[in-house]
């Protein structure tokens, strides 16, 4: 009974995803509840409840207990994809801390985790799922092409766009710099 009321709190959390899917919202938690695994997937609902007076502390906590808990999973059933479980730890190292201990991070990673446990043939749907979300959480590099654009879109000097089009030695020296 409990479990069934924690996955009825998860997919309250997740009202717009319900309120566009109308539909799965309603067999999830019954797809959900004969899964063995739910007492697991109720853990982060009982930290939801104590963590408004613990802070972001213990949603950081359980969110990488959680991950922890989906990368054995994916080790148990990509054993032919090694590769799979050290690419979604460097997706999760790449993203931004304030996200990883997140409510929403949370709230994500439990239903991934459910969802895979209940259905095993789908796990690199939600293996992909995840790692869309950590790249958009993700700590973007920036690259140095700014200035190169720039140059190619400007043109040199102080000569007016103008000058290149009636000059044919000035466009060439342009297109030339650039």
């Amino acid at each position: 009974m409990a479990t069934a009321n924690s996955i009825i709190v998860l997919d309250d959390d997740d009202e717009d995803e319900a309120a566009a899917q109308p539909g799965p919202s309603h067999p999830l938690p019954n797809a959900a509840s004969p899964g063995a695994e739910a007492p697991s997937s109720s853990e982060p609902h009982g930290a939801r409840g104590s963590s408004s007076s613990g802070g972001k502390k213990c949603y950081k906590l359980e969110n990488e207990k959680l991950f922890e808990e989906f990368l054995e999973l994916c080790k148990m059933q990509t054993a032919d994809h090694p590769e799979v479980v050290p690419f979604l730890s460097n997706r999760q190292q790449r993203a931004h801390s304030l996200f990883l201990a997140s409510a929403e991070f949370c709230n994500i990673l439990s239903r991934v985790l459910s969802r895979a446990r209940s259905r095993p043939a789908k796990l690199y749907v939600y293996i992909n799922e995840l790692c869309t979300v950590l790249k958009a959480h993700s700590a973007k590099k920036k690259l140095n092409l700014a200035p190169a654009a720039t140059t190619s879109n400007e043109p040199s000097g102080n000569n007016p766009p103008t000058h290149l089009s009636l000059d044919p030695t000035n466009a060439e020296n342009t297109a030339s710099q650039a």
